[in-house]
């Protein structure tokens, strides 16, 4: 099956459909993805040896194997047809006024997922890079203010896309997306990275020059700072 190439002004069941495949498929592909980044990330920062390590490497491999082979599945044409003119059409992009409806779901998470890989990017840039060249502290201050800079891109990208329907939902999106990265950070970072409770909270010890909050606090109101924005244009 073949992309649609219908010039149409109205979309059609087919670019429906299509829209709905492609979508899924980048979902699925951010889902992956973030769990091979952090499993990745986890096996090559753990502060000490479990004897789950083996485990940990063997879930490693098996998502890389299984990112790989889903990536390579996708149609190089379903992709190129997210970036058509016929998906912004199906989706009501194109420019003209359009009814705000409620994101779904899967899709507030996927642009969680999108999140979770920027902050594994960031991580990996700051560790193999510029945290060599400067103490701890100086680089967990830098490496936050990189990560508002890159969460702000990805947020601004939702909101643009996904336009919240009221100040209250904003809210929401922000405060489900914080808690959903507080809990990930202590869960996944003690489990799997071998890091002790209270070096994770000592994250959040400000007087210390620990800003790791400042992040937390962007996530909840950027959605809210976006939809603002957006309304008194």
């Amino acid at each position: 099956m073949s992309t649609p190439q219908s010039a149409d002004s109205v979309a059609n069941q087919e670019d429906i459909e299509w829209a709905g495949r492609a979508e899924r498929g980048i979902f699925f592909a951010l889902l992956l993805a973030s769990i091979l980044g952090w499993s990745a990330y986890a096996l090559l920062t753990a502060q000490s040896f479990y004897p789950l390590l083996v485990l940990r490497a063997l879930i490693v491999g098996s998502c890389l194997a299984v990112v790989t082979a889903f990536v390579l599945s996708i149609p190089a044409e379903g992709i190129m047809y997210l970036a058509s003119r016929r998906y912004r059409l199906v989706r009501g992009y194109g420019g003209e006024a359009r009814k705000r409806e409620p994101a779904a779901m899967w899709k507030v998470l996927a642009a969680w997922f999108a999140m979770l890989l920027v902050s594994v990017a960031n991580g990996a840039i700051r560790d193999v890079w510029y945290g060599k060249y400067m103490d701890e502290l100086a680089a967990h201050q830098l490496s936050t203010l990189s990560s508002v800079l890159l969460l702000a891109i990805v947020i601004r990208g939702f909101t643009w896309l996904f336009p919240p329907v009221s100040a209250r939902q904003a809210f929401s999106i922000g405060l489900l997306w914080m808690s959903l990265t507080v809990a990930f950070e202590f869960l996944f970072f003690h489990f799997a990275g071998g890091h002790s409770w209270q070096a994770l909270l000592g994250n959040y010890n400000v007087l210390q020059g620990r800003v790791w909050p400042v992040v937390l606090l962007w996530i909840a109101i950027a959605p809210y700072v976006f939809f603002r924005a957006d309304r008194a244009r």
